[in-house]
């Protein structure tokens, strides 16, 4: 069974590495290397003087510095502290140290991975704990700065659980925490609990989570070629059997082994014992035994598989959530601002917002929502008016004019709803934005069309009216001609108001359809006349309508004044002109 266990394992080891091929070493000159080293048995120990049995990484790094020719100076502490020492330029070269896209953008690892491994949770014995649901409201053991410390926590948000954290300097102070009862469970890594777990009252539940690659590191900016030396040393050796690398992982996994086989010995000889005692009774409570075992063994497999199901669904679930929000919230047509509720400062926009205003993603980003607005007295307001109204109603919606990058203004309605988000640390807004310059511009329209519908309502009124007053002016045309035919010419007074009858019911005849004009029931007729006539008329009738303080001078200066108009359009423009 141990050797099953022990190839098994191998395996496991040598699926997570890459090989690359080289054909021969890289030349490197004579160096001292400061390595940050910390307590993480098997792998590496915190060394200062001698160095014994150092683990697998600072096994390996002796072999490869002895072939180069490198001196190596240790300087041991912890985990975090080791990396902020290779950050800072205090240590060249760090172990096992875990590999993510983060952590390479801050330092430059091998490309070959020396070992794999994973987190196991712990729990007290006889501990319920099965699956990573039952973490809910537990107290969770972790080491300050272990990746796995994170990833949990970010696995715990995604499944909307609530639990309390509580940080240890190391995986041994977890294992305390969990036999003392402090905490509820504990997470440590695989392989130093394998070692360590006999020595405390703990059990390993079926929970593993966020494996990682463990590889040397290096500060970002510097030792590229110490780099290029270890990936070619770790190549080697994982392309030979026979090397150090498959003999420390043997010997590794053979120490793992050990730590187990003295229970299952024990466990071996009580049997043993019991069959010399009771042959026939032994016999049936082993096969009852190894009954029950595989019923258990087989329950918790489906449980397992049950749980892996479980949690393969949820993450799917909450990645397509992810993913349709993501596209909900590009493809909205309306601007979408996601504001820092402290400062204002917009933390993210979708594409309609850059088209909006006509920036680009990257300008909007990290400004103040005020750029947004006309000028400072409208940002001012904005301000003001914001949080007032998300305090009363829970949000906040009006209309305001915004403003674009190259200055043009815009009637806008503004929605701002208060928001939880991990984008941002505080409390946050999402403004939507909708721009109304389609809606001002349909109301406008909408406003002419009423106004011409009344114009035209009071068009066709005005030619009902036009044509009543024509039927009127009829009969005085008729009978002033008639007066005119039977006085005497000698009377010339009597002729002469007749003729100012009948000039006033020729105006009110032109006046008539002038009206039916507008009323779009006949057209005006235009004829070649001469203005002045027209204009000293005019000046002659308003002058009986205006007070005497008033004085009247008229002046024609022109000698060419024949154009093509209406005679009662020119004289209702004199007259109109003088009146106001």
């Amino acid at each position: 069974m141990f050797s099953l266990t022990r190839l098994i394992s191998i395996i496991l080891v040598v699926a997570f590495c890459t090989v690359p091929v080289r054909s021969s070493g890289p030349d490197s000159a004579t160096m001292t290397l400061k390595v940050a080293t910390y307590d993480f048995y098997p792998l590496c120990r915190a060394v200062s003087d001698e160095l014994h049995d150092g683990g697998l990484f600072i096994s390996l790094l002796e072999e490869m510095a002895m072939r180069e020719g490198w001196a190596i100076e240790y300087v041991p502490g912890t985990m975090t502290e080791g990396l902020d020492r290779l950050a800072n330029y205090e240590v060249d070269l760090a172990l096992a140290a875990s590999y993510s896209r983060e952590a390479a953008e801050r330092f430059t690892f091998t490309r070959e991975t020396v070992i794999s491994t994973w987190a196991n949770v712990y729990a007290p014995d006889k501990s319920n704990v099965q699956s990573l649901l039952d973490l809910a409201g537990k107290v969770i053991g972790v080491v300050r700065d272990d990746p796995y410390n994170q990833n949990l926590r970010s696995t715990i948000r995604k499944f909307d659980m609530e639990c309390t954290f509580v940080e240890f300097n190391d995986y041994n102070q977890v294992f305390a925490g969990v036999t003392d009862g402090w905490i509820d469970v504990g997470i440590v890594d695989r392989l130093y609990g394998a070692l360590h777990e006999k020595k405390h009252q703990v059990q390993r539940t079926p929970i593993i989570f966020s494996p990682v690659d463990l590889r040397f590191a290096v500060h970002g900016e510097g030792h590229a070629d110490v780099i290029s030396v270890l990936d070619y040393h770790l190549a080697a050796f994982k392309r030979d059997t026979r090397s150090e690398y498959y003999q420390e992982l043997d010997r590794i996994l053979g120490v793992i082994e050990e730590t187990q086989v003295p229970a299952a010995l024990l466990y071996g000889l009580g049997i043993t014992s019991g069959l010399l005692l009771l042959v026939g009774a032994g016999a049936l409570v082993l096969r009852r035994q190894v009954k029950l075992k595989t019923a258990e063994i087989s329950r918790k497999n489906g449980e397992l598989e049950c749980e892996v199901a479980r949690r393969s669904a949820a993450e799917t679930a909450v990645r397509q959530s992810s993913e349709l929000m993501t596209n909900i919230f590009s493809s909205m047509r309306d601007a979408l601002l996601l504001v820092e509720s402290g400062d204002q400062r917009i933390a993210k926009i979708n594409r309609a917002a850059a088209d909006m205003f006509r920036y680009q993603t990257e300008e909007m980003i990290g400004q103040s929502a005020g750029i947004l607005l006309p000028d400072h007295r409208a940002a001012e307001t904005f301000e003001k008016i914001v949080p007032l109204s998300i305090n009363a109603k829970g949000y906040m919606r009006g209309e305001f004019r915004m403003r674009r990058k190259d200055g043009t203004r815009f009637p806008a309605e503004l929605v701002v709803t208060p928001v939880k988000s991990e984008i941002v640390s505080g409390p946050s807004w999402v403004m939507i934005v909708r721009d109304n310059t389609l809606k001002e511009e349909l109301e406008h329209n909408e406003r002419r069309l009423r106004q011409a519908q009344k114009m035209e309502a009071i068009g066709t009124l005005a030619g009902g009216i036009a044509h009543d007053f024509n039927n009127i002016l009829m009969p005085v045309l008729g009978y002033a001609e008639l007066m005119q035919r039977l006085v005497p010419e000698s009377e010339t007074v009597q002729h002469h108001y007749l003729e100012q009858v009948m000039q006033a019911a020729n105006r009110a005849r032109s006046l008539v359809s002038q009206i039916l004009a507008f009323s779009r029931q006949r057209e005006q007729d235009k004829s070649p006349l001469r203005v002045s006539p027209v204009v000293k008329e005019a000046l002659k009738l308003l002058r009986a309508s205006l007070p005497s303080t008033i004085t009247i001078r008229h002046e024609v200066l022109t000698e060419r004044d024949l154009v093509l108009a209406d005679p009662t359009q020119i004289h209702q423009v004199v007259m109109n002109l003088c009146t106001n």
